[in-house]
């Protein structure tokens, strides 16, 4: 992995705020839990499920185990790319405020999260037949995203 080097030479006699940040793709990510224990999971007919049928309406299941009172909280949920939204509803519980339907995951942004489980509901429709990577859920603090949480990748199968 290469590094670039930076200087920083300040001549102002006050205070300077600085951030920097470096981005890279992370092909196998564990997950996080220090703050949040992510668990998603997919319910057809009420019966869990890892194998989604084409056509049929599934409800995707985001438990948030939160550890901590936290405020301003967004949580991206990334879908399947055999899948689309079947109903794009808000659940409005557990301080959900808005969400945002994207076309490869919806954000959920919340007020607060208390301590314990908080769940939230996504419903997709399985499209196209095939095998396909989740990608992590992750919450993270809206104002402070280097303090989150994560679940590892899943395969998830879409059949006739």
């Amino acid at each position: 992995m290469k590094y670039n080097q930076c200087r920083l030479n300040v001549t102002a006699a006050g205070p300077i705020y600085f951030t920097a940040y470096q981005r890279f793709f992370n092909k196998h990510p564990e997950p996080v839990t220090s703050l949040y224990d992510i668990t998603t999971t997919f319910k057809q007919n009420n019966q869990p499920t890892d194998t989604l049928k084409a056509g049929e309406v599934n409800d995707m299941l985001v438990e948030v185990n939160a550890k901590k009172y936290a405020e301003y909280i967004s949580i991206e949920v990334p879908i399947p790319a055999g899948c689309t939204y079947n109903k794009k509803e808000h659940g409005w519980n557990n301080g959900e405020m808005h969400r945002e339907y994207l076309k490869n995951k919806v954000v959920i942004f919340c007020r607060q999260l208390s301590p314990g489980a908080n769940t939230f509901y996504v419903q997709l429709q399985a499209r196209y037949t095939g095998r396909y990577t989740l990608n992590p859920t992750r919450a993270e603090l809206m104002y402070f995203p280097t303090m989150y949480g994560r679940n590892g990748l899943r395969k998830v199968s879409v059949g006739e």
